[in-house]
């Protein structure tokens, strides 16, 4: 099972990669930046809806984002 440290942990590397803020993220997934950063910080887990947004702005596919939070 996925633990939310790796996930987050994956979400930090994979935005800094690509260069983008948390608002940047946020703000296209359609998310506050405070609901972004609890994701982040491993508080909260994104959606199913939200995750599928969340592949699209980091360039990754599902399992690629998986992986990377294995």
């Amino acid at each position: 099972m996925l633990s939310t440290t790796s996930l987050s942990e994956a979400l930090i590397k994979a935005r800094i990669s690509k260069r983008l803020s948390q608002t940047e993220v946020a703000e296209f997934v359609g998310v506050s930046q405070s609901s972004y950063n609890n994701w982040e910080s491993g508080r909260h887990c994104p959606s199913l809806r939200h995750f599928s947004k969340l592949c699209e702005i980091l360039g990754l596919s599902s399992p690629d984002l998986l992986r990377i939070s294995a």
